[in-house]
């Protein structure tokens, strides 16, 4: 949670808007916590790294070869969890849904938006100016949510134990 409210607190220091986009974004990853894919993925995660470690034992640790496999392992570790894209939305819509908001699915959906946009701004590097505004806008709107509903849970938490402990 601190390197969240850290990341928010840079948001307002940032001199882009497309620095602004990306540190809100981040503040939310921060925030989410990837589940492992199903069994059967993982299964075949295993089968492909297994394969590949038997691959690089063929090559010296200066040939081009081992690097890409080694490149693609690590791509492949990745892949065991949760895409970013998914994790946002589980953290938006199970946050706001454990809330009783109303809104929990519209806004897990537009987090999905916000995520493609921050994704063609990083693969592409622009993206055009009004779709930057406006997911600035609704991500900054969603991060002081979602902050804001886990610093109460955790004072929560902490008042209850508090309370608890005094009986």
């Amino acid at each position: 949670m601190v390197l969240s409210i850290e990341l928010y607190g840079a948001y307002f220091t940032e001199n882009s808007d497309n620095a602004r986009l990306l540190t809100l974004v981040m503040a939310l990853e921060a925030l989410s916590e990837g589940k492992e894919r199903p069994e059967y993925v993982q299964e075949l995660i295993q089968k492909w790294e297994n394969e590949i470690k038997g691959r690089i034992v063929e090559y010296t640790d200066e040939d081009e070869k081992k690097s890409e496999l080694e490149s693609l392992r690590g791509s492949l570790n990745h892949m065991k969890k949760d895409s970013l894209r998914k994790q946002l939305y589980d953290l938006v819509f199970s946050t706001l849904q454990a809330n009783g908001d109303d809104d929990a699915t519209e806004k897990a959906r537009m987090i999905k938006n916000v995520y493609d946009a921050r994704s063609k701004l990083v693969h592409e590097g622009k993206i055009e100016y009004k779709v930057l505004k406006a997911s600035i806008r609704e991500v900054k709107s969603l991060v002081e949510r979602i902050l804001k509903l886990k610093f109460l849970g955790i004072a929560n938490k902490s008042l209850n134990l508090l309370l608890n402990s005094k009986l």
